[in-house]
């Protein structure tokens, strides 16, 4: 695994990962909820960096090359 992220717009996030990050994406995994809140969307993302076991490569020193606008 390489990041765990969470988007308000899931179309625009996925294709900026791949002009980002081409080389390293091709699986996606989604949860989609009504009302979005940043408290939500950050307990889920904790909870399936939790179920990986440990923190992917993206979410650490390199995650600047997953988030940050092109």
């Amino acid at each position: 695994m390489q990041f765990i992220g969470y988007s308000r717009d899931i179309y625009l996030s996925l294709r900026q990962h791949l002009v980002r990050q081409p080389q390293k994406c091709y699986w996606v995994k989604i949860h989609t909820i009504e009302r979005p809140n940043r408290t939500i969307l950050e307990n889920i993302e904790q909870a399936w960096i939790e179920e990986n076991g440990n923190l992917p490569v993206g979410n650490g020193e390199q995650k600047a090359t997953w988030t940050q606008p092109i």
